[in-house]
């Protein structure tokens, strides 16, 4: 038995040491291309959000599509996530405006002051919170919203998510509300959320999935999940993802979309809190010239069958596509990424900028 037990540890003694090391002395992202993936929670944590809370990480990263490859573009980002796990350089318990949304909203690729809710915030002077990636039950069951209510949330949604399956209705879980408010409580205490950190990145086997790329590098070559369109205009290559990530909302299933977002219009009003939908056009939509074979989206009648419907709608495929009819060259998405650029965010806040306004104008 001694012996087995000998043994048992001289195997696992480099599995042990390789996650002491990586846990303890190596940064926190060093096997990985993006902050994304460093500050990304795998397991479950007490933490409510998505990202680990309470880190500051300065790297520089590249874009998924084409990663490892002659085409990758460098860049220097800088990411803040609070003491809930979400991306803010201050954690608001009473924000004036929340927004909800998926990865765009995150920032990936964008550097903290690139955020649209940083944007957001310098135009309209009031206090902007991001809550993502997150839905709609995730904002309805947060303690803080439901203690102190915004008086805007703002809900974003890329085109490929505009569907009755990713946009549901909302829940009232009382139940969800009473274990995010013990999880709240517990993340927020130092000790208990290093561990739990500790805990997940353990799990998380960065190391092992790093040394799986770099082998699948060596016998494949270089990597890339994307489709290359046509070079841009200063000549450098431009990626897409494929299509079949890229499809659009049957025209069939707009009405029930519109009844779903009727329906969070309906909750949020007995909250005191108005709704403005944010949907967001994909790359291919606003650059369909440089892939032609993806076929045409049908993003803006999408947007223009919400906007008629009553639904305050900030339409993003207009403003786009005017500022490219200025300049051509405007890269409003990243040239190795699906992400918007800072370039788009910009122009994004400036076009939600008179809606929260016009809303905290007309309840004061």
């Amino acid at each position: 038995m001694k012996k087995f037990l000998i043994k048992l540890v001289l195997f696992l003694s480099p599995f042990i040491v390789s996650v002491f090391v990586e846990l303890f002395i190596l940064p926190i992202d060093f096997f990985t291309f993006r902050v994304w993936e460093a500050l990304r929670i795998t397991g479950n944590m007490l933490s409510t959000g998505k990202f680990y809370p309470g880190m500051k990480i300065e790297k520089v990263e590249v874009g998924a599509l084409a990663r490892n490859t002659a085409s990758s573009v460098h860049r220097k980002v800088t990411w803040i996530t609070d003491e809930y796990g979400y991306r803010n350089s201050q954690a608001y318990d009473k924000p004036d405006v929340v927004i909800i949304g998926d990865s765009f909203i995150a920032g990936d690729t964008l550097s903290q002051e690139e955020l649209l809710s940083e944007m957001l915030q310098s135009k309209v002077g009031l206090k902007v919170y991001a809550m993502a990636p997150a839905n709609i039950r995730n904002y309805l069951s947060d303690p803080r919203f439901m203690d102190n209510p915004p008086e805007v949330l703002v809900f974003e949604s890329i085109e490929r998510g505009l569907d009755s399956r990713s946009i549901r209705p909302p829940e009232d879980d009382s139940e969800f509300h009473n274990w995010m408010q013990i999880r709240q409580k517990l993340s927020r205490n130092k000790v208990i959320s290093r561990l739990d950190i500790l805990k997940d990145r353990a799990f998380k086997w960065t190391m092992l999935e790093y040394a799986r790329a770099r082998i699948g590098e060596f016998l494949y070559g270089g990597y890339t999940l994307a489709v290359r369109g046509r070079d841009f205009s200063d000549g450098n290559a431009f990626f897409f993802r494929p299509a079949i990530q890229e499809k659009t909302i049957p025209r069939q299933e707009i009405p029930k979309l519109i009844e779903i977002l009727k329906e969070y219009e309906r909750v949020l009003a007995k909250r005191g809190t108005r709704l403005i939908f944010l949907p967001i056009p994909g790359k291919r939509t606003i650059y369909e010239e440089f892939v032609p074979d993806m076929g045409k989206s049908s993003f803006a009648e999408i947007v223009a069958s919400i906007k008629a419907s009553g639904i305050q709608t900030v339409n993003l495929y207009e403003a786009f596509t005017q500022a490219r009819s200025r300049d051509k060259s405007l890269l409003l998405y990243r040239l190795d990424d699906s992400h918007w650029s800072p370039q788009a965010v910009e122009i994004t806040a400036e076009s939600l900028a008179p809606f929260v306004q016009k809303i905290v104008a007309g309840s004061n």
